[in-house]
């Protein structure tokens, strides 16, 4: 896209598109197949799988690893460090006992994943919901909650006033 910006020793990937203004960091990869959107940062060292669909306005910062086939939709927070998986049955499916089939989580806008959380595979972290630091997200996550944990529980609600006026500056 128009005035993107890849960093040093950055790698992307055949078939990945980038979207305006979009900013990939020094020594982030970005595998085949990716759809970064407009206003997308990719911080330090980012690691982004194939086929992952990277919603406009988000960001991604230093050190995170994002699975393949994962959905990121707009505005979303991804703190440094955090790991997500695509395969929940990988033990079995490496010896071929199971089909193969890969399915990475899906994070609904607004919401943030702190610092070093961990999301399996096929789980959505709900619109406005927040992962707290050093969580592991084995179930979904509702819309406009705060979970918290290993394994990760709801914790509160996301306040009214805050999800008020979030939902007031997208309108």
């Amino acid at each position: 896209g128009s005035r993107c910006v890849v960093g040093a020793n950055a790698v992307l990937y055949a078939g990945t598109t980038c979207g305006a203004r979009a900013m990939v960091g020094d020594l982030a990869s970005v595998r085949e197949g990716c759809r970064i959107a407009d206003d997308v940062v990719l911080g330090r060292g980012v690691l982004v799988m194939y086929d992952t669909v990277i919603g406009a306005r988000t960001r991604v910062i230093d050190g995170a690893i994002l699975t393949g086939n994962m959905e990121i939709e707009e505005d979303v927070f991804i703190g440094p460090g955090v790991l997500s998986v695509n395969d929940n049955e990988v033990y079995l499916r490496r010896f071929g006992l199971v089909p193969w089939a890969a399915k990475g989580p899906r994070i609904r806008r607004f919401a943030l994943v702190g610092t070093g959380a961990n999301l399996s595979a096929g789980v959505t972290v709900g619109i406005g919901a927040i992962v707290a630091p050093g969580a592991v997200v084995t179930r979904d996550v509702p819309d406009w909650t705060i979970v918290a944990g290993v394994p990760a529980k709801h914790v509160r609600d996301v306040t009214a006033l805050n999800r008020e006026a979030i939902l007031r500056r997208f309108a």
